[in-house]
């Protein structure tokens, strides 16, 4: 069994504060006692110990390396670090767990008042519960992360732990001084690195430092139990900045120099096992392996968030992807699709092109006849006659205008406003409550609402949206006379108006048009129109001239989780993530085609 199946917990993180208390006034008057240690073999260990074994049930200790031992019980880790100068214990297990540890001090001949300082990993009564005790029987300063300090003082779990209420009190201790990241922590000769790892607790910390004998030196490390576990209730993908502090701690994991990784539970990271092997606890990848394994847990914890909460089922290929940049930079190929040059339009403006995409099972017949009206050239040198501010920019033949003939277009088309679903339509819900239909979503990139009580389905006044002009009489539209939205989703207009397509590219162009000053933003002279040169069909361009673009499709676990990363928002920015987007809201990605 491999290290990524083993993890069946999951957490968060937090942000270090700066100590209150300098190390120097903590470690004065350290003992100088000669240390000679002795050697017990880790058979025995090996011997009396089971893997994931009861938390309470003494093991003897043994030696590491050098002056590192093992003075844990059989199922908790307890590491003792020793030293002429006095010595440094990282945790003391529960409080039942605290006189094994006191033991196996003294069976290593060890005195339990050269126990200096006293550290933690992270603060949850399993690990913690026997720092009382330990620090009655010895003396010892006992320093925090700033996190975990509050809740050693009290011997309550803090409210911000994922693990809230899933733990019982245990006996408070005096919390002596507290524990920078990054900031070296010294006594005598000793030196420990704290590294912020939050991941099982807000407060949690891994610990690096060299052991040496007869010049030979190892570098241990002391990582925390970063894996995923939390209340029923509790969702990371609501908590962005636990999730951003809880991967920064991973990836500075498998970072560190590391030849013995040492864990608060054992078999976490296979030290019995690996105990009865030719190379013992020595492995240069066992932090990277250790820290992949939990990222693997932590994917597949997201995943499965965002399943419950999309409907979606949970694919083995799940990723740590919570804001939309990250969920792009993870997709594959097969995520994105090209635009089709049969229902792509090129809109030619003095400023540039502005790109729009057909979408041909909403309005087939308006979208055969605006392909008539481009080959027959009725768009050529068509005036944009409207830019009502936050609304619509629209084009048509100017009132009072001869009428272009045409030849097999026509003027008028039966309205489009909705259309039957078929049986396989590809459509992706947003599971989010919408106040203009009873279903929204999206379909091959468009965003669309639709009616299950009469299978019905229609495109949505989305930003971008394109939709044809008409008089009162409902038939009266062809696309003779077009608009495209430009302002916030006027949704009162869905289903009385035959929408046909969205821009992707070139909105900047739209929207930044001078706006009219006549009613409803028509132009008051044709001085103030903005001339649009033509309108083509791409299938009609020679490939060369094409823009291409790719749109990510909507039926792929990518884009589900693009969603979830608007409906909560990431990043450093955002405080307060909003739980809900609205079909409009819903963004989806484009870009240009890549080269390879």
């Amino acid at each position: 069994m491999t290290l990524a199946k083993r993890f069946r917990y999951f957490s968060l993180p937090y942000t270090l504060r700066l100590s209150t208390l300098s190390f120097a006034a903590v470690l004065a008057g350290c003992s100088t006692t000669p240390v000679t240690p002795p050697s017990p073999p880790a058979s025995d260990w090996v011997n009396s110990c089971t893997d994931w074994d009861d938390w309470d049930k003494a093991g003897p200790p043994y030696q590491i390396y050098a002056n590192t031992y093992y003075v844990g019980t059989c199922g908790i880790s307890a590491i003792l670090i020793t030293s002429a100068d006095g010595h440094i214990l990282i945790d003391g297990a529960t409080k039942a767990g605290a006189e094994v540890i006191a033991a196996n001090i003294r069976t290593l001949g060890f005195s339990l008042q050269d126990v200096k300082l006293l550290l933690q990993s992270h603060e949850h009564f399993d690990h913690v519960a026997g720092l009382a005790k330990l620090q009655q029987l010895s003396g010892a300063k006992l320093l925090a992360s700033p996190a975990a300090a509050s809740v050693l003082s009290s011997g309550v779990v803090d409210a911000a732990d994922p693990q809230a209420g899933m733990h019982q009190p245990f006996p408070a201790a005096r919390v002596d001084g507290l524990v920078t990241a990054g900031q070296q922590v010294t006594l005598g000769k000793l030196s420990l690195l704290p590294v912020a790892t939050p991941g099982h607790t807000p407060g949690a910390l891994s610990w690096q430092w060299t052991s040496c004998e007869a010049q030979q030196c190892q570098v241990l490390v002391y990582a925390d139990s970063l894996s995923p576990v939390s209340s029923d209730s509790y969702r990371f993908s609501q908590h962005l900045s636990y999730l951003k502090a809880y991967r920064a701690g991973l990836d500075k994991l498998a970072a560190l120099e590391c030849q013995i990784l040492l864990t608060p539970h054992p078999s976490a990271s296979d030290m019995r096992t690996r105990l009865q092997s030719s190379t013992g606890l020595t492995d240069a990848n066992g932090c990277v392996m250790y820290s992949q394994a939990v990222k693997q847990r932590l994917q597949k914890r997201l995943t499965e968030e965002t399943a419950a909460s999309t409907g979606a089922v949970a694919s083995e290929t799940a990723t740590t992807a919570v804001t939309v940049a990250d969920w792009l930079a993870q997709s594959s190929a097969t995520d994105w699709r090209e635009l089709d040059a049969e229902n792509t339009l090129y809109l030619q403006l003095p400023g540039g092109r502005v790109v729009i995409e057909l979408a041909r099972d909403f309005a087939p017949k308006h979208i055969s006849n605006i392909k008539a009206l481009v080959r027959e050239g009725f768009y050529r040198n068509i005036p944009i006659v409207r830019v009502q501010d936050n609304y619509v920019v629209q084009w048509n033949e100017p009132d009072g205008a001869t009428a272009k003939a045409l030849k097999q277009a026509k003027r008028n088309i039966a309205a489009e406003f909705s259309v039957k679903l078929p049986a396989n339509f590809a459509f992706t819900p947003l599971s989010d409550r919408d106040g203009y239909a009873p279903q929204t979503g999206h379909v091959n990139g468009f965003a669309m609402a639709m009616d299950p009580g009469n299978n019905s389905g229609w495109l949505t006044h989305c930003y971008g949206a394109v939709g044809i002009g008409r008089d009162n009489d409902a038939d009266s539209g062809s696309g003779t006379s077009m608009y495209v939205v430009t302002g916030h989703a006027p949704r009162h207009l869905d289903r009385n108006i035959t929408l046909v397509g969205t821009v992707r590219q070139g909105m900047e162009l739209l929207s930044t048009l001078p706006r009219g000053q006549g009613a409803m933003g028509f132009y008051s002279s044709a001085d103030q129109y903005t001339v649009i040169k033509d309108i083509t069909l791409a299938a009609d361009m020679p490939p060369a001239q094409r823009t291409a673009l790719q749109v990510l499709r909507t039926d792929t676990a990518t884009f589900k989780g693009v969603v979830e990363a608007q409906r909560n928002r990431g990043g450093d920015w955002y405080q307060h993530p909003a739980g809900y987007i609205e079909v409009c809201n819903v963004r989806v990605p484009v870009r240009e085609t890549p080269v390879n």
